[in-house]
């Protein structure tokens, strides 16, 4: 029996191991489609990366990849079983040097300080669309109120009457608004 159990053991580590299951990973896609990019449009570095996980093995990959002395380009690419299946990409045309986005930028920046400049002006005012202050509401008599008994309100505009603490004096209110 002894020598049984000696030749299963010995049995059992001589064995190759079974291969172990490697799973495709957000990592691994995100790294294959960065060699890709590289590859593709001679990307030296990249920023606002995303991988969405799709599910069984397959991701989602976009960012940006950073070309010197060129335009940026936005990529998009589909990762599944440690392989890129597809990748697009958007302004990668011209190569030029890149001073279409800086140009943009430009423009960009100066209609959101013309903004800015237009709100904070002290030349555009708008009094003549403001309500006075003692109108709070346009309807006449609502603000009208008085007191026919100790701890309690009426209110003209309402036609109702309260007590003390809020609540509804339905005997005051008949009694004021006949």
């Amino acid at each position: 029996m002894k020598r049984l159990a000696a030749l299963v053991l010995a049995g059992a580590l001589a064995a190759p191991a079974p291969p172990a299951f490697a799973k495709f990973n957000s990592y691994e896609a995100e790294e294959a489609c960065k060699r890709e990019a590289r590859d593709q449009y001679g990307a030296h570095g990249f920023y606002g990366v995303l991988v969405r996980n799709e599910g069984r093995g397959r991701f989602v990959v976009t960012g940006v990849a950073e070309r010197r002395g060129r335009d940026d380009v936005r990529f998009n690419c589909l990762a599944d079983d440690e392989r890129v299946v597809r990748m697009t990409s958007e302004g990668s045309g011209g190569g030029g040097s890149g001073d279409a986005g800086k140009a943009a930028a430009i423009v960009a920046g100066a209609l959101i300080g013309a903004a800015v400049l237009g709100a904070i002006s002290k030349d555009h005012k708008h009094d003549d669309h403001r309500r006075p202050r003692d109108s709070h509401d346009h309807r006449e008599g609502w603000n009208d109120r008085f007191s026919p008994g100790h701890g309690v309100t009426c209110h003209r505009g309402q036609r109702a009457c309260y007590n003390a603490n809020g609540t509804y004096s339905s005997r005051h209110t008949r009694r004021a608004f006949r």
